[in-house]
């Protein structure tokens, strides 16, 4: 399966995810070696103009939402979506956050507060371990 990561930081979502995943430029990127091991491949690129190529999931970051193109359409923003941001309160030592995960809700108790692309990179992540690994 090959995952085309598009403006997403690597190192944001892999530090998410909690699994050691490996992301190949899209340069350096081998239809061949896909073929013959049918492994699960994340390439990446910075720049969404003129992709070469069919992947089996796209993920598009442009400004403050992610788009996923993989069985439909999902939608990853901070307030609106297929997962995105419900509620969050703090007492200042713990972060608490409320998140719309497709059709359920996730609650995630936190010792650090996320920036606005924090939050995407770690919506971004369970979406890949619900629908993809």
């Amino acid at each position: 399966m090959k995952v085309l990561l598009v403006n997403i930081d690597q190192e944001k979502l892999k530090s998410f995810l909690g699994v050691p995943i490996e992301c190949v430029s899209i340069e350096s990127f081998n239809e061949i070696s896909c073929k013959s091991t049918g492994n699960l491949f994340f390439i990446y690129t910075d720049t969404d103009v003129n992709i070469p190529g069919e992947y089996d999931v796209k993920v598009i970051k442009k400004n403050n939402e992610i788009t996923v193109m993989f069985d439909r359409e999902y939608t990853i923003s901070l307030n609106s979506g297929d997962y995105h941001l419900l509620d969050f309160k703090t007492d200042g030592t713990i972060y608490r956050y409320i998140f719309k995960i497709g059709d359920t809700k996730g609650i995630y108790v936190l010792k650090n507060k996320l920036n606005e692309d924090e939050i995407l990179h770690f919506l971004l992540s369970l979406f890949v371990i619900e629908k993809i690994l």
